[in-house]
């Protein structure tokens, strides 16, 4: 998993940084990677439920991105896209989609609902238009 800072630049601490393991949600440490959001992740595909989908899979969602393999045929792509539609389809039944990594910080377009804000920062024009997912909106981080 890909974990970007939404904290200012600090010597002492990680602009971003990559974890990885059986189970990331123990192996985040509320104190350290509070002031990360979740990037991108990636995890191997259990063959006994997928043949479409093979070996290694990631996502970015912020950026609406699935990758995967090269597919052999137009048959193979077909098969892997409703793979993942299908999964996507089972997560949303979960508990938790918005918010999968509750000890992160997530984007919200408005300050309703955050609550024990610990720092609140302004940030200038220049700042926001050098953001990769900048546009007209405001964003936040809580």
């Amino acid at each position: 998993m890909s974990l970007h800072g939404t904290h200012r630049r600090q010597r002492r601490k990680a602009d971003s940084k990559n974890i990885h393991g059986a189970d990331l949600r123990s192996a985040l440490n509320p104190f350290e990677d509070s002031t990360f959001t979740f990037s991108s992740a990636r995890a191997e595909v259990d063959e006994d439920t997928h043949t479409g989908l093979q070996g290694v899979v990631g996502a970015t969602p912020t950026r609406s991105h699935v990758w995967n393999r090269p597919g052999e045929s137009f048959g193979d792509f077909r098969l892997a896209i409703l793979e993942v539609l299908a999964d996507i389809a089972n997560a949303m039944v979960g508990a938790g989609l918005d918010q999968p990594f509750p000890l992160l910080a997530t984007e919200v377009d408005s300050l309703t609902g955050v609550e024990h804000a610990f720092e609140l920062a302004a940030l200038g024009a220049e700042e926001v238009r050098s953001m990769p997912d900048a546009n007209d909106d405001t964003h936040c981080r809580r």
